[in-house]
C-alpha cells in the first residue's frame, strides 16, 4: 500500500504544478492580448484635436489667399498711381475735349472702392491674423478660432477679394483710357492701332457707366432723408450684427464696426412678404441688445398701430428696394 500512496502523492503534485503552471501562461497571455488590444483602439480612435487642426488649415490657407489678393491691389495702386502722374497738362486737355473720355475719368476717380489706406489697413490685420494661427497652431491646446475670430476672417476674405478687384480695375482702365486718348492724340500720319484689350476694356467701361447713370435716380432715392430716417436702426455702425437662433434672432458680438449686414437682416426672414416678415424686422429693429437708435416697437402684431404698421412696412420696402445699392454706398454692410 505504500508504494501506491507515495505514488498517489506523487501524480497530485505534479498536477498541482501544472495547473498553476498553466494559469500563469493563461493570464500572461490574456495580458499581453489586453495590451494589443488597447494599443489598437488607441491608434484607431482619432485625435480630438483633429477638427481644430483642420479649422486652423483651412483659415491659413484662406489667409494666404487673402495676402496674394492684397499684394495684388497693392501692385495695382502703384500701377494706378503711375498712370495718374503721367497724365500731364497736354493730356488733360485732350480728355476734357472729349466728353466720353471725361465721362471715363471723371467716373475712375469719383469711383466707390476701397481706399488705398483701408488696403494697407487690411493688410496689417492679415497679417495679424497670420500671426494669430501660427501661435494657435503651435499651441498644445490647439484652440480653434472663436465665432468673432470666424467673423474676422470672413470679412478679411471679402475685403481683400473686393480690394484687388477694384484696383486691379482701375489700374487696367487708367491704363486704356491713357493709351486710347495718347492714340488720338498721335500727330503720325500713320494711325497708330490701339490694342484689342484697351478696345474691350474700354467698351465694358462705358456700358457701366451708361448704367450707373440711368441708375443715379434711384441712388438718390436711396439716399434721401426719408429713406435714411425709417432704417435708421440698420445704418448705424455697432460692434454687433443679427443672427439666427433657433427660431428667434439675437445679437452676437463682432470684431469690426460697421452697419446691418443687409444678409444677415434677409436670413433672420425680415424681408420676406409677410406678416412674419414684419414680426422679424420689428424684432430687429427694437431688440433691447441693440445699441441706439432703435425702435420701440414689440415683435407682436396685435401690439402694432397704424403707424407702427406703415414704419415696418417702409422699412421692409426700402430695404427691399435700395438694399443693395445702400451695401454699395457702404449704408449697410453685406
Amino acid at each position: 500500500m505504500y508504494p501506491i500512496r507515495r505514488w498517489a502523492i506523487t501524480g497530485l503534485f505534479v498536477t498541482a504544478l501544472l495547473v498553476l503552471l498553466l494559469n500563469a501562461i493563461s493570464q500572461q497571455f490574456d495580458k499581453l492580448t489586453g495590451q494589443s488590444k488597447t494599443k489598437a483602439v488607441q491608434q484607431d480612435a482619432p485625435t480630438g484635436n483633429t477638427a481644430q487642426q483642420n479649422q486652423l488649415l483651412d483659415a491659413s490657407e484662406a489667409i494666404d489667399t487673402a495676402t496674394r489678393k492684397l499684394d495684388s491691389a497693392l501692385t495695382s495702386i502703384e500701377t494706378w498711381d503711375s498712370e495718374i502722374a503721367s497724365l500731364d497738362e497736354e493730356t488733360l486737355a485732350a480728355i476734357n475735349a472729349d466728353p466720353q473720355q471725361t465721362k471715363r475719368l471723371t467716373a475712375l476717380q469719383s469711383q466707390d472702392r476701397i481706399s488705398k489706406e483701408q488696403v494697407q489697413d487690411t493688410n496689417t490685420s492679415v497679417a495679424k491674423f497670420r500671426e494669430l494661427l501660427k501661435s494657435r497652431r503651435a499651441s498644445s491646446t490647439n484652440l480653434s478660432l472663436s465665432s468673432p475670430e470666424q467673423i474676422e476672417l470672413r470679412r478679411l476674405e471679402k475685403l481683400a477679394e473686393t480690394s484687388s478687384v477694384h484696383w486691379s480695375t482701375a489700374a487696367r482702365r487708367i491704363q486704356a483710357v491713357a493709351l486710347d486718348v495718347r492714340a488720338k492724340m498721335s500727330t503720325s500720319t500713320e494711325p497708330i492701332v490701339v490694342p484689342e484689350w484697351v478696345v474691350e476694356v474700354l467698351r465694358i467701361f462705358d456700358d457701366e457707366i451708361a448704367k450707373r447713370e440711368a441708375k443715379l435716380p434711384i441712388i438718390v432715392q436711396s439716399l434721401s432723408p426719408e429713406v435714411l430716417s425709417v432704417l435708421a436702426p440698420f445704418t448705424e455702425s455697432r460692434f454687433v450684427q443679427p443672427k439666427m437662433s433657433g427660431a428667434s434672432v439675437k445679437f452676437v458680438r463682432t470684431l469690426v464696426n460697421q452697419p446691418m449686414s443687409l444678409t444677415a437682416i434677409r436670413n433672420a426672414g425680415a424681408l420676406d412678404p409677410d406678416i412674419g416678415g414684419l414680426q422679424a424686422l420689428a424684432k430687429i429693429g427694437s431688440d433691447r441688445d441693440l445699441p441706439e437708435p432703435r425702435w420701440s416697437l414689440r415683435p407682436y402684431p396685435h401690439y402694432w398701430s397704424d403707424a407702427d404698421q406703415e414704419l415696418l412696412s417702409n422699412a421692409q420696402r426700402y430695404l427691399l428696394k435700395y438694399g443693395d445699392i445702400l451695401v454699395e454706398k457702404g449704408v449697410l454692410s453685406e
